[in-house]
């Protein structure tokens, strides 16, 4: 039972150590063509500058239809009320000052007796 358990861990490490080892072979290959061709830089770096450059021409002409819909959108409801009669501006009137409410006088006229006598 342990020998298996043994085994077991055993393969799990080499496959790991196999994978981590692979995969620095690959990134220290990678770096030493990137440094080793200016001519690949140049060619990436233009690809990317073309993939942001459409991209953000996309999102722009995206982002201009979404707002001519909106527009769009406002100014149709904005004409269908103003056919049918309603109020198009949607500001809220600021109400009238109130009125000065009447002062009520008491109605008793007993005098008003002290609650504490003097201990003095």
């Amino acid at each position: 039972m342990k020998l298996k358990r043994y085994i077991s861990l055993a393969a799990a490490l080499l496959i790991l150590l196999g994978l981590f080892g692979f995969n620095n072979n690959i990134r220290k290959a990678s770096i030493r063509l990137w440094e080793a061709e200016p001519e690949v830089q140049a060619e990436v770096k233009k690809r990317i500058d073309e993939f942001i450059k459409t991209r953000k021409a996309d999102c722009h002409a995206e982002l201009l239809e979404i707002a001519d819909a909106e527009a769009d959108t406002i100014l149709m409801n904005d004409l269908r009320r103003l056919l049918l009669g309603e109020d198009t501006l949607d500001v809220m009137v600021r109400p009238e000052r109130p009125s000065r409410p009447e002062i009520k006088e008491p109605e008793d006229d007993t005098p008003v007796a002290p609650l504490f006598e003097d201990l003095n």
